[in-house]
């Protein structure tokens, strides 16, 4: 029997475990820490990305929902892959394995670059506390530097629904959401005129529901639906339009981060300095706002950081420094800064072998410990135990 489509087989694994057991078996599921626990069979554990499941008084799991059809529906891969999909054999035998026509799949359409919906305080002022909570506390980084970044509109503190996608704005800037699992057929869907951020002069059409809908129906009745505050890093291009954007959940133990769907690395978050002739670059922007920060603390001022350029590639590609030089044709001067371990070394290596090719001057500075925000963290904590030692001995 021929192999089922690679494609095909893909989107019965991407499956949402929760919306499918839902859907099929008609169970209801709650939180319960990072993951959801099923309401009629309670030792039936989904985890927090949705794909991943455990039935403890079985002892069965899997990592999909093909696993599910096969382990607990007893259904072949075959069929729990066409069962997932809604496609049936004869329809993948016209589509797949037609000996006389090549199956040739529709053009990718790229993502809309859509920005995270603002954060508001109840008094309608916009809400900082989290990111400025995150990182100052957390991660270190000083509050003259997140305060400098705020107001030129390079980090705000962003909302995200688990569960839910926002697709845009309304006339209005009223920010609008859908399911993530493409339900198109939900009750409470409306039609909406939308932009992908609020000052976008081009408009589209969605079916979806209000923030307000969200955040007054859909978290309190359904399973799984949470909000999630998240620390977002912006770009922008020549015309000072948002191009890029990051995020990373303000909660250590939520591992939620990534480049917002659509962004362009050629624009990744920038820290613009004196410097002319020179530019630092790093992996994330979380460890070019720590650089900036040990740079105050070397030089005991705390707008030292605004000497130098700082680059975050948002990954170990090299596309958002290429692009930048191109920008800044008068650098001559570059030093990496990645992270101390296997894939930062490799990506060092490489980039420093490419530019230095192109005649530029090439720094390589890895950070003390295996990132510079963790750097960071262990200077601050170091420095904390000398005063303390001082205090003591006095």
């Amino acid at each position: 029997m021929p192999l089922l489509d690679s494609k095909l087989v893909e989107r019965a694994k991407s499956v949402d475990m929760l919306a499918f057991l839902q859907r099929v078996e008609g169970f209801h599921f709650k939180p319960s820490g990072r993951d959801f626990k099923c309401l009629e069979h309670n030792s039936l554990i989904v985890n927090c990305d949705r794909h991943r499941w455990f039935w403890n008084s079985q002892q069965l799991g899997g990592t999909n929902a093909v696993d599910y059809c096969m382990k607990i529906k007893h259904l072949p891969f075959r069929e729990a892959v066409f069962f997932l999909t809604g496609e049936s054999e004869a329809l993948h035998k016209a589509v797949y394995e037609h000996p006389k026509e090549k199956y040739i799949p529709a053009p990718k359409v790229p993502s809309r670059f859509v920005l995270l919906e603002q954060s508001y305080c109840d008094d309608g002022s916009r809400n900082y506390g989290n990111v400025i909570a995150y990182l100052n506390k957390t991660r270190g980084i000083g509050i003259d530097i997140i305060n400098a970044l705020i107001k030129s509109g390079q980090l705000y503190q962003g909302v995200a629904y688990s569960g839910m996608q926002i697709v845009g704005y309304d006339e209005y800037n009223v920010p609008y959401y859908k399911f993530r699992n493409n339900d198109e057929n939900f009750q409470y869907y409306e039609e909406k005129t939308l932009k992908a951020y609020k000052t976008s002069p081009e408009t589209y059409t969605e079916k979806c529901v209000s923030g307000d809908f969200v955040e007054k129906m859909i978290v309190p009745n359904y399973q799984g639906v949470m909000k999630n505050q998240f620390v977002v890093a912006m770009g922008y291009d020549e015309q000072g339009k948002p191009a890029f954007s990051s995020y990373r959940a303000t909660i250590q133990s939520l591992k939620f981060r990534g480049d917002v769907a659509g962004s362009d690395k050629h624009y990744s978050f920038f820290m613009q300095g004196q410097s002319e002739e020179g530019v630092y670059v790093f992996e994330s922007f979380i460890d070019a706002m720590s650089h900036a920060e040990l740079t105050n603390l070397k030089y005991g001022k705390s707008d030292a950081w605004k000497m130098h350029n700082r680059l975050s590639l948002s990954g170990t590609s090299d596309v958002a420094l290429d692009a930048w030089l191109k920008r800044h044709p008068n650098v001559s001067k570059i030093c990496f800064c990645l992270d101390n371990d296997d894939a930062g070394r490799r990506a060092t290596n490489k980039m420093v072998e490419k530019y230095k090719d192109i005649g530029y001057e090439v720094y390589v500075k890895y950070p003390s410990a295996k990132d510079y925000n963790e750097e960071l963290i262990n200077t601050k904590q170091r420095l904390a135990e000398e005063i303390q030692s001082e205090v003591e001995a006095e």
